[in-house]
């Protein structure tokens, strides 16, 4: 049932090959070969890879590449016209921190919002040049997000099963299939004829593809004048100066105002004791200074039996800095919850509260 393809599972930390689904094969990354997310060694990665795939060499000619959620952006953007959603895409795109040459990312549309996935294109394309050199081919390099919302160690023979089994899904989401000149968010957006992972959503998607393009069309056609406003009487339109001084007749209240975000050298992080574990505020430190942040205070919780770490992030933290440390804790903390900004303190922009460690 599980003889081909096999599944090849590429983690922040290591991979693992799933020739058994119940007894996977791992390796992990070496900390001078990959770090935060970046393949920093190519050399080593390669020698270490091809060093694996000797020793394990999988049992037919034919792998399917899963990247896992600990090394992927995502970022859901309610539907709008193009000329307001790019621009919100490409802001997301500016903050995933990765270099803009290793970057791969695409935009699939859904009913009532985009979802745009980014990675380091060099997990996929490194090993992909190791297997071909084995005369072994990735059929597809796809995110581990349509199969499971997160994985915690390994993954299970169901989920196996239904990564090789769903064509609809290898077909439409596959990092392979991007053009080696995608780099901008308007190729990305323009995709419209990669459909929602979900099955049954095909026509449906088309028919909002439709339906976002008339709509788009009325809205500019009014705009010059060109057609009156179908939807208000022209005694009811009352423009205003700030709308008449926006291109397009968009007024500023249809584009969402956007908050500067703080650099995360610059941001204040408190990291509170939670658990009584000895020196564990003093680890979670330095792991978080090992990644950038610089301006990071310890101290000890009033509660100290936590089980469950709690974050609380203050509007100045984008959102690929909160995935870059939910995806740090996560590799040492048993269970990692984000909460809302109520419990910060005014003087600090990351509150850290620690559970059990794993």
């Amino acid at each position: 049932m599980f003889s081909d393809p096999k599944i090849l599972l590429i983690t922040k930390n290591g991979i693992q090959l799933y020739q058994d689904p119940k007894n996977p094969v791992q390796m992990d990354f070496a900390p001078d070969t990959v770090k935060n997310l970046e393949i920093i060694d190519q050399a080593k990665f390669a020698q270490a890879l091809g060093q694996f795939f000797e020793r394990n060499k999988p049992s037919t000619d034919k792998v399917i590449l899963v990247l896992a959620d600990s090394i992927l952006f995502e970022k859901e953007i309610a539907n709008a016209p193009q000329n307001v959603l790019a621009p919100q895409i490409q802001t997301f795109l500016d903050e995933v921190p990765i270099e803009e040459e290793k970057k791969a990312f695409f935009t699939i549309p859904q009913s009532e919002k985009q979802l745009t996935i980014a990675t380091n294109k060099q997990f996929f394309e490194l090993t992909q040049d190791v297997l071909t050199a084995q005369k072994i081919g990735i059929l597809h390099a796809v995110p581990s997000t349509f199969y499971i919302a997160k994985i915690s160690g390994t993954i299970d023979a169901a989920t196996i099963q239904k990564i090789a089994s769903d064509k609809n899904i290898l077909k439409n989401v596959d990092f392979l299939s991007l053009p080696s000149t995608q780099n901008s968010t308007a190729n990305a957006v323009n995709n419209t004829d990669m459909p929602a992972p979900a099955k049954g959503h095909k026509t449906l998607l088309a028919v909002l593809g439709i339906l976002l393009i008339a709509f788009s069309a009325v809205l500019t056609l009014t705009a010059f004048g060109i057609i009156k406003n179908p939807f208000l009487n022209k005694a009811e339109i009352k423009p205003d100066s700030a709308q008449e001084s926006q291109p397009n007749g968009i007024s500023n209240e249809n584009v969402p105002a956007e908050i500067a975000s703080v650099p995360k050298e610059n941001l204040k992080i408190q990291v509170l004791n939670g658990s009584a574990t000895e020196g564990q505020a003093s680890k979670i430190k330095k792991r978080l200074e090992a990644l950038g942040f610089t301006n990071i205070e310890t101290g000890n919780s009033q509660t100290t039996n936590n089980i469950q770490t709690t974050v609380s992030y203050s509007e100045n933290v984008d959102e690929s800095t909160k995935a870059l440390l939910q995806s740090e804790l996560e590799t040492i903390l048993l269970e990692v919850k984000v909460e809302g900004d109520s419990k910060i303190n005014p003087d600090y922009d990351i509150l850290i509260i620690t559970g059990k460690d794993k």
